[in-house]
């Protein structure tokens, strides 16, 4: 009787194991895509939306023009904004296993609505929420030469509404940035991995030599080698 009891209990001791680990990684994602900083897709067809929080679209959007106009910024600047936040937010939870929790996303134990909060890219009631850091990131926009850059075809043009019709897939980065860095094509080796942001690596589809340079993001981008040969980090 003792056997069986042993048997029964260590049964149901591992079955409720291992159902609490099935509970526990369906509470798990990852990004399969980002909208924006405030709409992003995950695994299992889910969508994490911040409703409280807004920010430019990556876009030539109604929504930017109204929201430039506020802010007093060109059409040109908020799509260059939008696509920055993106490839932040790309660059932040890429790779990173999520967890939802309380309508925020946690990884690491780390609150994303709170570091979107003090990122450059959150507006909340028309008005950054950051202020410092949307001003120092739209300073560098207007001082950097940024430029969309053709995925397919390796060339690129001066931002605008225009070229960017002319484009499918693309990223936008500092001009400054393709000068420093030798472009090859290379396969996508990871069938298995539907999305795949731009870090100091690869663009999408494309490898780049760094060079002398530190990190080079298309996003929020001031940390370069100390010997780059700049006054600043506006170049």
């Amino acid at each position: 009787m003792k056997k069986y009891f042993t048997i029964i209990f260590l049964t149901a001791f591992f079955a409720s194991l291992i159902l609490f680990q099935f509970l526990n990684c369906s509470k798990k994602y990852h990004i399969t895509n980002i909208i924006s900083p405030v709409e992003i897709k995950l695994n299992r067809s889910d969508i994490f939306k911040i409703d409280d929080f807004e920010t430019f679209d990556a876009e030539y959007t109604s929504h930017n023009e109204t929201l430039r106009r506020k802010l007093g910024l060109t059409e040109d600047e908020a799509f260059i904004m939008g696509n920055l936040g993106k490839s932040w937010t790309k660059n932040l939870l890429n790779g990173k296993t999520l967890i939802i929790k309380n309508n925020d996303i946690t990884y690491n134990k780390l609150s994303y609505k709170t570091i979107f909060e003090n990122s450059p890219y959150c507006i909340k009631d028309g008005k950054p929420l950051n202020k410092d850091s949307f001003d120092k990131q739209l300073n560098i926009i207007r001082r950097a030469k940024y430029v969309i850059l053709d995925l397919e075809t390796d060339r690129y043009y001066p931002v605008s509404k225009s070229n960017r019709k002319n484009v499918t897939q693309y990223i936008v980065i500092r001009k400054s940035h393709i000068k420093k860095a030798k472009i090859n094509k290379i396969q996508n080796t990871n069938s298995k991995q539907s999305f795949s942001a731009p870090n100091i690596k690869s663009f999408g589809s494309l490898k780049l030599n760094l060079e002398n340079i530190k990190i080079i993001l298309s996003d929020f981008t001031t940390q370069l080698n100390a010997n780059r040969n700049c006054s600043s980090d506006i170049c």
